[in-house]
């Protein structure tokens, strides 16, 4: 009697099963298994003995006095070092930060520096004349403020930002997000927003080189370790930044 009684329980939990099964199958999420963002990526930069750019687009950087060494998880040749003299990186017009125009630019640096370095700075102009006219800078003092300007005009009415943020000899990891849908820009520092503010855009023709590691006159030069620079022509979410915070080369 066991016999009979079990063999159609069994039967009953065998079809209960697999309409389960199926159920899930109908109604499983897409999940993206690609190591970082690839949405909206315009170019990344991984600095594996060269400043070009690794996706498909091939918009190459050039790179001047700069050479390659090892990067934070002890890899060789695969990050970029600036000598705070003459090393600079020129970023193709493609890449450069637009108006109007949600970004996001990630990176990772490492610095001993205590005195002001220019990091990135994109002038309006593409001369010295135009000064403080700028598409994008940023830049660090002494007390190890990161500054992110963004625009900048004479006199200036852009929107500035200066948070208090370590770096000296310690990798870290910055995203910068500039939202135009909402317009906030936000800050994130080793995957953490540490910075969330409002800003106006406004619409700009932009002639000057995006430039890392010096400043547009050449009077502040930036002396450290830059690796895996992403940009993008979107406003990233949290989980696609924690996705890039965790990303490593293989």
């Amino acid at each position: 009697m066991k016999t009979t009684f079990f063999k159609p329980l069994a039967f009953m939990l065998l079809l209960v099963f697999s309409c389960s099964n199926n159920d899930d199958s109908n109604t499983q999420e897409v999940v993206d298994d690609s190591p970082f963002p690839s949405e909206g990526l315009l170019a990344y930069y991984l600095f594996n003995n060269s400043a070009d750019d690794s996706s498909s687009n091939e918009y190459h950087a050039d790179d001047s006095n700069v050479i390659y060494e090892e990067d934070r998880n002890g890899v060789q040749n695969s990050a970029a070092a600036f000598n705070g003299f003459n090393a600079v990186i020129a970023f193709p017009n493609e890449v450069r930060f637009k108006p109007m125009q949600s970004s996001t630019l990630s990176f990772w640096i490492r610095t001993g520096m205590q005195s002001r370095y220019d990091l990135f700075d994109q002038r309006v102009g593409s001369s010295s004349s135009d000064n403080h006219n700028h598409g994008i800078i940023m830049n660090a003092s002494e007390y190890g403020n990161m500054q992110y300007v963004y625009p900048n005009y004479n006199p200036n009415n852009g929107t500035g930002i200066n948070e208090t943020i370590p770096v000296r000899d310690a990798w870290t990891h910055f995203v910068y997000v500039k939202d135009t849908d909402t317009n906030t820009i936000k800050i994130y520092v080793n995957s953490v927003e540490v910075y969330s503010g409002a800003f106006t855009d406004q619409d700009f023709e932009v002639n000057g080189t995006l430039l890392l590691g010096v400043n547009y006159n050449e009077s502040y030069r930036f002396e450290g370790y830059i690796d895996d620079i992403f940009i993008y022509n979107r406003a990233l979410n949290t989980a696609d930044i924690n996705k890039l915070f965790k990303y490593i080369y293989e």
